[in-house]
């Protein structure tokens, strides 16, 4: 046996869910988004930090050597 008799009593109890918790799950979602784009631009930079340390280390070395 079915929940709901009809797809519209179904359509009726999602629009209630929503309205319920949609507010939420939009704001846990662009959570989600913001922590994950913040990790990347992090680690991005953290990587652009070490490429450039080691380009300027390598230079040193190679001018102390001559």
């Amino acid at each position: 046996m079915s929940r709901y008799e009809t797809e519209e009593e179904q359509i009726e109890a999602f629009k209630s869910w929503w309205k319920k918790n949609g507010t939420q799950l939009l704001s846990a979602i662009l959570v989600v988004v913001l922590v994950f784009s913040g990790w990347r631009y992090w680690t991005n930079t953290k990587y652009v930090e070490s490429v450039n340390a080691s380009s300027t280390y390598e230079l040193l070395q190679a001018s102390y050597i001559q």
